[in-house]
């Protein structure tokens, strides 16, 4: 066994002076301003419908209007990353999700199951009848 001093951790007789220092790498003024800002790319807006669903996406500024044979009573709407829009389904439908929605109003005639919101800001939702 060997015999260790009580602050032999601290001594570095190895050591010829303090440790070099080491340069940390520069970043440009852009990238930490962008970083910083945390900027979301515009896409473009999307509506279209799979498995009995309407997906509406990154819609803005709008009113969208479905009635008639686009309404019926298996049909369901997921409305995902829209802004200011007013949806309005005349006629009975299944369920609607709204996901990172802001500043959205959704008018419908009757629903048959739920109506899901998930990270939204500022939503309306208006039910005509029961």
């Amino acid at each position: 066994m060997k015999h260790v001093e009580k602050n032999a951790h601290k001594k570095n007789p190895d050591a010829q002076g303090p440790l070099p220092d080491i340069p940390k790498k520069v970043l440009g003024q852009a990238s930490i301003s962008a970083a910083a800002k945390g900027t979301e790319v515009k896409r473009e807006p999307k509506k279209e419908f799979r498995y009995n669903t309407y997906y509406i996406e990154n819609w803005g500024k709008e009113v969208l209007k479905y009635e008639g044979e686009d309404v019926q009573s298996n049909y369901g709407w997921a409305l995902i990353k829209c802004q200011d829009t007013t949806i309005v389904i005349e006629g009975k439908c299944k369920t609607i999700m709204l996901e990172n929605c802001t500043n959205v109003k959704v008018i419908v005639t009757s629903i048959l199951a739920n109506i899901e919101v998930l990270n939204c800001k500022k939503i309306t939702v208006t039910i005509k009848e029961q």
